[in-house]
């Protein structure tokens, strides 16, 4: 909006604090649902994004580089719970919000 209103194209891009997406949206999901299948929890809830299926997510364009792509970190940790719960007694739901 604000570059609408001086001419101007603003890209948003910000740099991470902390974890990167790798880290926290694929490793920590991973670790969390390897601890909650370890101690026999019965169902997991995931609450992730919309676009978790769409590779070409405004969410994916911005951070600093290739290890920034949200949506591709966070659907992988989905697809990992999913293949998990098959091969075992866990069960989940994942919401896309």
């Amino acid at each position: 909006l604000i570059g609408k209103l001086f001419r101007q194209k603003w890209k948003l891009r910000f740099a991470w604090k902390g974890g990167k997406p790798e880290q926290v949206d694929w490793l920590g999901q991973k670790n969390q649902f390897d601890l909650a299948k370890e101690v026999g929890t019965k169902h997991v809830i995931v609450v992730g994004t919309m676009t978790g299926t769409e590779k070409d997510s405004f969410l994916n364009s911005i951070g600093e580089g290739d290890g920034d792509k949200i949506v591709m970190w966070k659907r992988k940790a989905e697809v990992y719970l999913v293949n998990l719960c098959k091969a075992g007694e866990l069960s989940y739901t994942i919401i896309h919000a």
